[in-house]
């Protein structure tokens, strides 16, 4: 996502300060067994069948028990990561996303996908970067290029020297349109950023503005979509409404 700093323009569409912890797991469950049954003598002046000399079993009225295997589909084995912000007065840890999922516009075709898809993964980069993660750990390098690239490592150490917190809500974003020209893509994607706060550690928290319309530039290089440019739109007209 972005944020605007305030001595950054192209950077921080949301930002903030209140505590928001956040974590998950999974667990997997052991299949069921059926232990065997042994079958029931009889005292009674009935005969008995004799054993079928094929070793077949036989009949019964009752079928026998299934074993299933089925793993409720709200059970995830896969552990989140999570990440303890610094110069909270508090504790406050955050889960660490890989991509931020951004509604596509209803008529994208698969190629605008992949961009969306993408720029979803800069995004979550930029989100880890806000919470406070080292900028070698957050994975920028693999979804942004120059100048974008070195503008978001010169914002991680401003953080740094100045004590910067960032925090709110997760934050949900909507692309209304993505361009393709040959290798470049550009996107305009909303961003619902109310509740968010940011300022320095110790400083009383200032309110980021309620929506942003960014505008994020895409290079298409050795088979990856990477961002190289995030500018603002300061007309929110298109955004209104959309996240009622």
């Amino acid at each position: 996502m972005n944020l605007r700093a305030p001595t950054i323009t192209h950077l921080l569409a949301f930002t903030a300060i209140t505590a928001l912890a956040v974590a998950a797991c999974g667990s997997d469950t052991e299949p069921a067994t059926v232990a065997p049954t042994t079958p029931a003598t009889t005292t009674s002046n009935t005969l008995t069948p004799e054993p079928d000399p094929t070793g077949n079993p036989e009949p019964t009225d009752e079928p026998p028990e299934e074993t299933t295997n089925d793993v409720s589909s709200d059970d995830d084995p896969t552990p989140v990561a999570t990440f303890t912000q610094p110069y909270l007065p508090q504790e406050n840890v955050v889960e660490l996303r890989d991509v931020i999922p951004i509604t596509p516009p209803d008529d994208a075709t698969d190629e605008e996908l992949d961009v969306i898809e993408a720029l979803g993964h800069y995004e979550a980069a930029w989100e880890q970067l806000l919470w406070g993660v080292p900028f070698e750990d957050s994975g920028m390098q693999q979804h942004a290029i120059d100048p974008n690239l070195t503008t978001t490592r010169e914002y991680a150490e401003q953080m740094i020297d100045e004590e910067l917190v960032h925090s709110g809500p997760p934050v949900d974003e909507i692309a209304l349109s993505v361009e393709i020209d040959g290798g470049t893509a550009t996107a305009a994607v909303c961003i619902d950023n109310r509740g968010w706060f940011y300022g320095p550690a110790g400083v009383p928290p200032t309110a980021d503005d309620p929506f942003y319309l960014t505008t994020p530039t895409l290079q298409h290089l050795d088979g990856r979509w990477m961002v190289s440019n995030v500018s603002y739109n300061d007309d929110l007209a298109p955004c209104e409404g959309l996240f009622e």
